[in-house]
């Protein structure tokens, strides 16, 4: 997107054309990134406090979820 936006014109982005194309495309391939990110944290969390039940037998989502909060 930064390389993009660095390479055109912005003030083209508003006219109907191919900036504005890729423009649309561009943002919705970094909004799909994002989610994933965000969906991706969660699900590395519930296998975390999966692996430390397994692994010592203690089922301590809170621990888990502060420390990552705490970041």
């Amino acid at each position: 997107m930064w390389g993009f936006l660095i390479v055109i014109d912005p003030k083209k982005i508003a006219s109907a054309g191919i900036c504005m194309i890729l423009y649309v495309i561009l943002t919705l391939a970094k909004n799909g990134a994002n989610m994933c990110v965000t969906t991706a944290g969660t699900a590395f969390m519930a296998d975390i406090i999966d692996y430390e039940q397994d692994r010592s037998g203690r089922y301590v989502p809170a621990v888990v979820t502060g420390i990552y909060s705490y970041r």
